[in-house]
């Protein structure tokens, strides 16, 4: 969680904002896209906490896809070798 207002650290917020940015510029597979990113504003119309809008990704999580279910080594090296993908597509766009 980003702290917003009095309580954000700028640097962070920063931060927030470039990895946001360098983020959304991926398309790969592998990747969640990220769509756009900003401030959430308040009633009063202050600045609230930073946002991602990301796209959908149904199925549920990976931890909760292996909870308790042994994969085979096959399966284990085709997800593997996706990770490794999306990473290298990050990597060679000077992210990571």
């Amino acid at each position: 969680v980003v702290l917003a207002g009095i309580q954000a650290d700028p640097l962070i917020l920063g931060r927030f904002a470039v990895e946001a940015e360098a983020v959304a510029r991926l398309d790969h597979p592998g990747i969640v896209r990220v769509f756009d990113s900003g401030k959430c504003f308040t009633d009063s119309g202050a600045d609230g906490p930073p946002y991602l809008a990301m796209e959908l990704c149904p199925g549920g999580t990976l931890a909760a896809k292996l909870a308790g279910n042994p994969v085979t080594p096959r399966e284990a090296a085709a997800l593997a070798e996706k990770i490794a993908r999306a990473v290298h597509h990050a990597h060679t766009r000077g992210i990571i």
